[in-house]
């Protein structure tokens, strides 16, 4: 499943920008560095992120077909887009809207945890997590299931 915009396309802030040397998987947060290049976020604070809705990998898979930490949790099942690597540049998302996103957008492991009106976060990779300590943007407005039992989280931003 790719991420899909849920508020409609023309009242969604959007850009491009350059993306650096690592992929970006669409579904992901990441921020835009010193370089202006589109990079996983990292550690430290995390406000002013954008949603990759079109990175250089899309994930088709399960929940369970990520790598570990050391691969920055990288799909093992995913589908590349020729645009992205054509162009060298991703579409990113910003500013308060809603979206719907499978596992590619969150941490597997901490998705069971996370409820209705739960705060999110985002952890290094530019995965949704539970806020704990992080900086909240948005919080889950929905949690359904897909025909293949692929769990899908509905997010409503707040433009941080």
């Amino acid at each position: 499943m790719a991420v899909q915009l849920l508020t409609p396309f023309t009242q969604v802030f959007r850009r491009s920008a350059p993306k650096d040397t690592a992929d970006l998987l669409t579904g992901r947060w990441v921020a835009i560095g010193s370089t202006g290049k589109a990079a996983v976020p990292g550690g430290g604070a995390k406000v002013g992120l954008n949603l990759v809705i079109e990175g250089n990998k899309g994930h088709k898979g399960t929940n369970l077909e990520f790598g570990n930490a050391g691969t920055g949790y990288a799909s093992t099942n995913y589908f590349t887009l020729p645009s992205v690597a054509q162009s060298g540049e991703v579409a990113l998302a910003y500013g308060v809207f809603r979206y719907q996103v499978g596992p590619e957008g969150c941490d597997p492991t901490a998705h069971a945890s996370l409820a209705v009106d739960a705060l999110v976060a985002v952890d290094a990779y530019g995965r949704i997590i539970p806020v704990g300590d992080g900086v909240a943007i948005g919080k889950v407005e929905a949690i359904s299931t897909d025909a293949n039992g692929v769990t899908l989280l509905t997010i409503r931003t707040f433009g941080n």
